[in-house]
């Protein structure tokens, strides 16, 4: 969609996007059939319609596991190059 990157939602789609495809999940594929569920053209942000058809639930598909409920867990991708902290 022309436009998109300037929404205003769209750090928070391309974030959303980005710790879906680390966690192994296609993100194209998600998007892709985000974009083809309904018309986006008279959305207002269409960045941030895109972000809630990928998961409606608001939770950005991360499930629980992060420090806090609102973060998600470090994607397996990212595990291993986390840092360890010492005792």
């Amino acid at each position: 969609m022309p436009g998109i990157t300037d929404a205003d939602a769209w750090p928070v789609l391309r974030q959303h996007l980005a710790v879906l495809d680390l966690s192994g999940t296609d993100a194209l594929t998600r998007l892709t059939k985000a974009a083809a569920g309904r018309e986006l053209g008279t959305a207002a942000d269409p960045a941030a319609v895109l972000d809630w058809r990928i998961d409606p639930t608001g939770r950005h598909s991360h499930g629980a596991g992060g420090p806090s409920p609102w973060l998600p867990a470090i994607p397996p991708a990212l595990q291993s190059h986390a840092p360890t902290t010492s005792t």
